[in-house]
């Protein structure tokens, strides 16, 4: 894709360990532990057309992200289309690397992912005034491992949730 940066290939191994490494970020203390959340609402966006975000394995790593997330307190709900999430919600698309919503934040936040199996990207946006997460993968096993991505962040925070953890983002390109 012209005009986008190629993000630096890593290994799977070397994407665990940069994972590991976001432990280390700071926590805040507002009532909702998010920067920017507006009162812990966080939208899940999952396109009902999209074959890779609506595989059964991809459903599993759905509802493990959405334990974390209601374990920390945060009300989540689930949405077919952008256009449903809350004004002030936080959205977390979770999309096929083939799709048109993930193609088009990937293209916004000039991450370029290998469509080799199993890669995967984070990629943080601003859409329709929203803030936008986007967990995409190029196959079933891509996108699961960018959703227990974020599942982990949640879950190993070591205070409270804070949107650095769930946007300091990472793209995987070999696995």
């Amino acid at each position: 894709m012209p005009g986008t940066k190629n993000t630096r290939n890593l290994s799977r191994r070397q994407f665990m360990q940069l994972a590991g490494s976001f432990a280390a970020l700071a926590p805040i203390r507002n009532a909702a532990g998010l920067i920017g959340i507006a009162a812990g609402h966080i939208s899940m966006i999952i396109d009902p057309g999209d074959t890779v975000a609506n595989a059964s394995p991809s459903r599993w790593a759905v509802g493990e992200l959405e334990g974390s997330l209601k374990d920390r307190n945060l009300a989540v709900r689930r949405c077919r289309h952008l256009s449903q999430a809350g004004a002030g919600d936080f959205c977390i698309v979770v999309a096929g690397f083939s799709s048109s919503i993930a193609a088009g934040i990937l293209k916004q936040s000039r991450v370029l992912i290998s469509s080799r199996p199993e890669a995967l990207a984070l990629a943080p946006a601003a859409i329709q005034g929203r803030k936008v997460l986007l967990a995409c993968g190029t196959d079933t096993r891509g996108l699961v491992y960018a959703l227990l991505e974020l599942a982990d962040r949640v879950r190993h925070a070591a205070d409270t949730l804070t949107h650095r953890i769930l946007c300091n983002t990472t793209s995987g390109q070999d696995r």
